[in-house]
């Protein structure tokens, strides 16, 4: 069964148990108001049964059914699979068993009394819930897993009896009883423990579990509404991962209460609105200090960065700052920054209003710069004094120069005396004897070649969108969000969650779709707003960008399948204008429906009429899509897509609409200035670079790869580990120089779009060959070509900014092409790298750690450039080789003295992996450009006396058994989605293949597959979908990962500890400990 709850679900301990420390229980864990610990309180009987009670021992199966049974349960309710509720749960948690909470459950049941009972904590969980079972039988004879079975599916029966209002706030009630159901579905329930006995005539029995951390809790939710694990922290990765030496992470420490505000404490919930107030602050303060415009220091700063929001910084602290505890914690590591730095702020009563408290810390962190000295700008120290008010720490972090990325949160305490707020920074700042910037003059040394910011012109880089958690607040739609005399559509659709009606399914935009609506919506009004297509230009016509809150608003309209404006759709930021397009169809192609609708809302213009464009209203023509097209104050929008499937004659009826913010089309308002471009922009806003009759900053898509974060290639490694005989690697010759570009030696960033044309044209190219459409034979083994950027990063080219996100890996039912990051980072790197020089030649050692790398190279003079022509035009020349070959060359690669080497490198059967660069140098005499373009290859091809590609039936002997692929169908494997997409999970990858078990390739897996164990010992599975088997101690899940094994225990783990692994091959670590390795085939991409 696939899971739809969160983290991962553990091996069950089947181990004997341990002695119970009853001066633990009776010292350390009683309860406050409820007495001892029932451990405690049956200490003198050893927690043996009672004379009218015999034992019921649980085993390493029984634990299984229980752990199998809640979570199959559980499964079927948050994934809205239950016909009482047809919702979904956003944070339900998976269950793992608990020996703890089995051992005091053990204690009570062997009371046989049927009651709860009032004491039950343990060391991890200071609340624990219970469930009771009781049943009688005058036939005695029980079976464990039936009786698990029936109370389980007894307690889930009271679903029938919950109310809607009881998920939303659990508290008692006259009715039924339903606390068995609340307490099995409570979302942020992790463990459980469970045991029983019988009576000594076995015809009773009683049954009990302990949950931990306890549901039920009063006026508490017990989930929350949403899809499948949309809310989330990974746990596990804060625990296991992200650790500062001895210190356990913030987040680690909050795990079993996921981070809620302690007692007599409350969160105060950062918004997108809040979340730009932040950034707003910190670059206000950040741009006058390195512009020079600061009283107490008027020099000028060359290397500052701009900021931008980060989630994952925000959680961390979030983390912190529900604790309503004043001071730093000791670990705050995060996936993207070792070491985060921190400010905190604290206030007493006064205005709680988010805003407000964010400008007034800011500025107080700000102030501290009266208490600076410059030696300290050159190298930080803490000021000797340790006098409070002449703190320097939280000027110095706000102007760290290279501070990318900030998070914050803020709570309060319950009776709102007290407020803390804290921001996190990436990279971290105030790092001893390290200088806090560099002077000169602003922007002149940004990294990786960066300009400076548009809107804050003394800092350096680009502006990413703000980040939304895209999860709306009900309760602020309709308690402050509802119109005069309606609803907001949010509030109306609150007990649904905003999900899709029956037969109604939303299509989910991905951030291709999203920037293609704003290039779409952009090009229309920069065509409008420039005279293009009219007789005058457009004096103050924003550019437009995205916004998530507009898109999960109108998201929440379009679930309905209705087709009709919603009557009140307003944000807390303003109202919102809207267009519609319907149609039915018998299919659908997401880009075609929304250049579709565009071209239809902006058709509206040829019934304008000039009275309409000095103040807008109804002329009795359609012109309103138009209008809130090019409606110049409005500058954000979100969309969404529907489609309705029951329909008689059709298919498909497609419903698209966007939300604009600010509203347009307000009656009797000018729906444009007439002007100059650019010439009344609000707020002194310039044109944008690229739309150049707009005004204002274009923003990355929320969720584009280019909201990733930075990193640094591995130099050391190139260096030490890749190079070659004789040769330095590539990358090692370029450290100096962190690979960017010489001087007149421009990187031409390639998009997502770019990409896919250098995939699709290599892809059609060998399907044509290997199909022997272009040749007599075809061939057996040829290989798809991937395009594949995991991690991509703002790599070292000048002009360019690359960023490497990490996002699930695409497979399907016929095989499995997947490979592994640090190649792939280190192909395109090297490319660049190597084209950066801007010197025509095949760079001579560029090998990366999995494999060396083939190579082909274009390049021309010319007075103009256009990207794809490029690429079409060297893949040409490369295929036209194709004449010079014989067949002996195909046969076994040689030097003929024929050019045939770009054509063999790309059609070289094993190759399945590419990169690509271009540049431009620009200073040469007669010609506008020098253009360069090359591709690197893995693996390589043009190997000598290696045949170039097997003869025989297309796909007949693809590698690892994969099959054709199902597009080109000559080509073996799968194609991998296109890097433009991003996700900030880390990598989920699943593996497929012939002769599956499931859908696991586990015959290829080299791994133990025990059938039994010897006593004192325990069979688990492991590996990937469990494929594989292993004997361990039966003691070794009581052992704590993060101390480690001792080397006496590690040996007695019988498994395969393989310490070097074949060339094809990769080592997996896995096991308790991490005490075991095996190898597995590399193209299984584990």
């Amino acid at each position: 069964m696939k899971f739809i709850l969160m983290l991962i679900i553990l091996f069950v301990n089947n181990s004997a148990r341990a002695a119970i420390d009853y001066d633990l229980y009776c010292n350390k864990l009683s309860c406050k108001d409820k007495g001892k610990n029932t451990v405690c309180l049956r200490k003198d009987e050893k927690c043996e049964p009672v004379k009218t009670c015999a034992k019921f021992p649980m085993t390493g199966d029984h634990r299984e059914a229980v752990r199998t049974i809640h979570n199959e349960l559980r499964n079927k309710f948050a994934g809205g699979k239950d016909n009482e509720t047809s919702k979904t749960a956003s944070n339900m948690m998976v269950i793992n068993y608990d020996i703890a909470l089995e051992e005091v459950m053990r204690c009570y049941i062997h009371s046989c009394i049927f009651d709860h009972d009032k004491c039950r904590i343990t060391e991890k969980f200071d609340s624990v819930g219970q469930n009771l079972y009781y049943a009688e039988n005058s036939n005695p004879k029980w079976d464990m897993k039936d009786v698990i079975k029936s109370a389980a599916n007894s307690w889930y029966s009271e679903i029938k009896d919950v109310t809607s209002d009881q998920y939303d706030g659990f508290h008692s009630s006259s009715g039924p009883a339903i606390g068995h159901f609340t307490q099995m579905v409570w979302a942020k329930t992790e463990f459980i423990g469970c045991a029983a006995s019988t009576s000594t005539d076995k015809k009773k029995l009683y049954f009990g579990c302990n949950y931990g951390p306890a549901g039920n809790v009063l006026q508490t939710p017990i989930l929350k509404w949403g899809p499948p694990c949309s809310e989330s922290l990974d746990y596990e990765l804060y625990c296991n991962e992200l650790y500062c030496d001895e210190e356990k992470n913030t987040v680690c420490l909050r795990k079993y209460d996921q981070c809620e505000p302690r007692q007599n404490c409350e969160n105060l919930p950062m918004s997108a609105e809040t979340r730009e107030e932040v950034r707003t602050q910190h670059n206000e303060f950040r741009n006058k200090f390195a512009g020079g415009k600061d009283d107490e220091m008027t020099n000028t700063t060359s290397n500052m960065m701009v900021i931008n929001y980060d989630m994952e910084l925000e959680e961390v602290v979030r983390c912190h700052i529900n604790t309503c505890i004043w001071g730093h914690d000791k670990c705050r590591r995060t996936e993207k920054f070792e070491r985060p730095g921190q400010n905190l702020y604290q206030k007493t009563g006064g205005d709680n209003d988010l805003k407000v408290v964010i400008k007034s810390a800011v500025k107080r962190w700000y102030q501290e710069i009266k208490y600076m000295t410059p030696n300290q700008y050159d190298s930080f120290y803490p000021p000797k004094t340790a006098s409070t008010k002449q703190q320097i720490g939280h000027f110095t972090q706000l102007v760290w120069a290279k501070t990318e990325f900030v998070g914050c949160a803020a709570s309060k305490s319950s009776d709102g005396s007290e407020l803390y707020f804290g921001c996190n920074y990436g990279p971290g700042g105030n790092v001893l004897d390290t200088s806090i910037l560099k002077w000169g003059p602003p922007c002149s040394v940004c990294k990786n070649g960066l300009k400076c910011n548009e809107k804050y012109e003394s800092l350096c880089g680009v502006l990413l969108a703000i980040p939304d958690s895209a999860k709306l607040d009900y309760d602020l739609f309709c308690k402050e969000l509802s119109c005069k005399d309606e609803k907001n559509t949010v509030c109306l659709r609150k007990d649904e969650k905003c999900q899709s009606t029956k037969n109604c399914d939303n299509v989910p935009l991905t951030p291709d779709h999203r920037q293609l609506i704003v290039d779409l919506h952009n090009e229309y009004r920069n065509k409008f707003a420039g005279g293009k297509d009219s007789q005058k230009t457009t004096s103050n016509m924003m550019v437009i960008n995205y916004d998530m809150e507009l898109e999960e608003v109108h998201t929440c309209h379009l679930n309905t399948c209705t087709m009709g404006h919603d009557k009140c759709r307003k944000v807390k930021r303003f109202n919102c204008g809207q267009n519609l397009y319907f149609r039915r169809d018998e299919h659908y192609e997401v880009d075609n429906i929304m250049k579709t609708a565009m071209r239809v809302w902006y058709a509206e213009k040829v019934n304008m009429t000039p009275e309409v464009y000095e103040g807008y209203h109804d002329n009795g023509k359609e012109v309103g899509h138009f209008t809130a097209l090019v409606w110049a104050k409005s500058s954000l929008i979100g969309c969404a897509l529907n489609l309705k499937t029951d329909i008689p004659d059709y298919k498909y009826e497609i419903y698209f609409g966007c939300n604009y913010g600010t509203a347009g089309n307000v009656f009797q308002k000018p729906v444009v200035n007439w002007g100059p471009p650019c010439s009344a922009c609000e707020e002194n806003l310039k044109c944008n670079s690229k739309y150049e009759s707009l005004c204002g900053v274009l923003l990355a898509i929320p969720g584009a790869a280019s909201q990733g974060r930075p990193t640094e290639l591995d130099y050391d490694l190139f260096c030490k580990e890749l190079s070659c005989k004789d040769v330095k690697n590539t990358v090692c010759l370029r450290k100096d120089e962190k690979c960017q570009s010489t001087k007149n030696c421009d990187n031409v960033p390639l998009s997502a779009d770019h990409r896919q044309t250098i995939v699709d044209l290599h892809n059609e190219y060998r399907n044509k060959f290997a199909g022997g459409k272009d040749s007599q034979k075809t061939t057996s083994n040829m290989n798809v070509i991937n395009y594949d950027m995991e991690l991509e990063e703002v790599h070292t080219t000048q002009r360019g900014l690359y960023v490497f996100v990490d996002f699930g890996i695409l497979v399907d039912n016929i095989g499995a092409n997947i490979y592994r990051k640090t190649s792939v980072l280190a192909i395109v790197a090297d490319c660049k790298c190597h084209l950066n020089t801007c010197t025509m030649g095949h760079d001579k050692c560029r090998k990366v750690k999995r494999f060396n790398c083939g190579q082909n190279l274009y390049f021309r003079r010319d007075e103009h450039y256009e990207v794809d022509n490029i690429m079409k035009t060297a893949m040409r020349v490369w295929y036209a080789e194709k004449v010079n070959m014989t067949p002996d060359i195909y046969e076994g690669y040689y030097d003929s003295g024929r050019d045939v080497g770009h054509f063999t490198a790309l059609v070289w059967a094993k190759s399945s992996l590419i990169g690509c660069a271009l540049n431009l140098k620009t200073d040469i005499p007669d010609y506008k450009y020098e253009i360069y373009f090359g591709c690197n290859y893995g693996t390589a091809g043009n190997v000598f006396q290696k045949p170039v590609v097997n003869w025989g039936p297309p796909c007949s002997a693809c590698e690892e058994n994969l099959k054709c692929n199902t597009k080109y169908e000559s080509l073996c494997g799968v194609l991998l989605a296109i890097p433009g997409a991003a996700s900030q999970r880390r990598p989920t990858v699943v593996v497929v293949g012939a002769k599956s078990q499931g859908s696991c390739a586990c015959d290829l897996m080299k791994c133990l597959k025990v059938e039994k164990c010897d006593e004192g010992e325990k069979k688990v599975p492991y590996g990937p979908c469990n494929c594989c088997h292993m004997c361990v101690p039966e003691y070794t899940d009581d052992v704590d990962p993060l101390n480690g094994c001792t080397q006496e225990v590690c040996e007695k783990v019988k498994c395969l500890k393989n310490s070097n692994c074949a060339k094809d091959e990769v080592r997996s670590v896995y096991g308790p400990c991490k005490c075991c390795a095996i190898c597995i085939p590399a193209s299984l991409g584990i």
